[in-house]
């Protein structure tokens, strides 16, 4: 084989495996990094995937390059061994590549504002949901409403509607009609008194306290004396204490004087008195 030829092969091998070590990397963090903060069955078949993956990565590598090096006059052993390490490179390739597209793809890079709102609307998407909060879209206000309210809706739609809602209104700095609307809406989610509804309405109040707006103090007390469960009650107090009013200061101190028995409640409107007088200096 002449020696430019040689040389041209060498690059193309060379560049092969660069691409090959490359996406393994893509192919092992997906599997085995990200693997950690899923539960312990999914990250078993996940440790699964991607240690099979890699040594079968691996093996077909080293195989190819040893066919490669050892068998240089033997023309059908050295194709043999460039197509294992084109083939074994090119599907890690493809897989690093899936990988990063579906990831893209989950979170919704490819995908149209105007798409997202109609998923939501028609299919009730509740990933879709949040993701026009994260994309701060106040034309999807209304709609974002509409699903907050509606207890008829799927509880999972409703609590990503109303973190969204916390993220349009906070980037409203003009305080609009749509940051009104949204200001009333959060506000109903508290009235709300059925159980399953308690989590949502700690979403609610987290979304409020992002506004510091002073008129939801009162409807945050308000949820804090019909709610039954202390945690529940610790959430939104937590959001009275971000919220930053000052004024909330002594209807704390009665709280914590009528849950001065309940050492978790005391803590948390210990630590929001504090909080809002540091605000008040």
């Amino acid at each position: 084989m002449p020696e430019k030829e040689k040389e041209k092969l060498s690059i193309i091998i060379i560049a092969i495996i660069i691409a090959g070590v490359l996406s393994a990397c893509i192919f092992g963090n997906f599997f085995l990094i990200e693997a950690s903060g899923h539960c312990g069955v999914v990250r078993f078949y996940e440790y699964t995937i991607g240690i099979f993956g890699l040594c079968l990565w691996a093996v077909g590598l080293l195989t190819g390059l040893f066919l490669i090096k050892k068998n240089k006059k033997n023309k059908t052993l050295y194709v043999v061994g460039f197509g294992i390490l084109a083939v074994i490179n090119l599907a890690m390739l493809t897989a690093a590549v899936v990988l990063v597209y579906t990831e893209l793809a989950a979170d919704f890079v490819f995908t149209e504002t105007d798409s997202l709102i109609e998923s939501v609307s028609q299919k009730g998407d509740a990933l879709a949901a949040l993701e026009l909060g994260k994309r701060k879209t106040v034309s999807a206000a209304p709609l974002l409403c509409e699903i907050a309210v509606d207890s008829s809706k799927d509880i999972n739609l409703r609590h990503n509607a109303v973190r969204s809602l916390g993220l349009i209104g906070f980037s409203l700095q003009n305080r609009d009609r749509a940051y009104e609307s949204i200001l009333m809406s959060l506000f109903k989610v508290l009235e709300s008194s059925v159980e399953n509804e308690k989590h949502l309405r700690v979403e609610a109040a987290s979304s409020l306290s992002l506004f510091k707006d002073r008129r939801a103090t009162e409807p945050l007390f308000a949820c804090i004396s019909k709610e039954t469960d202390s945690y529940i009650k610790g959430g939104i107090i937590d959001a009275v204490s971000r919220n930053g009013d000052e004024s909330a200061v002594p209807l704390l101190l009665e709280l914590a004087e009528f849950y001065k028995d309940d050492d978790y409640l005391s803590y948390r409107i210990k630590k929001a008195i504090e909080n809002l007088k540091g605000v008040e200096k």
